[in-house]
């Protein structure tokens, strides 16, 4: 999310929810994007991917 440096799971599901407003750059053929979640501690504790083939 702009302007967050630790976003926990439930931002990142609202963000990938408004993905075609810019929280997330668009995604085309062959391509992806890897996004850290992070505990409520605020350490790293999952890694979300999300991405499309080229075939």
């Amino acid at each position: 999310m702009p302007g967050s440096t630790r976003s926990g799971r439930d931002v990142v599901e609202q963000a990938l929810k408004r993905a075609g407003d810019g929280c997330f750059p668009p995604l085309g053929r062959a391509s992806g994007c890897c996004t850290i979640i992070h505990s409520p501690e605020g350490r790293p504790a999952e890694l979300r991917f999300r991405g499309f083939t080229d075939d």
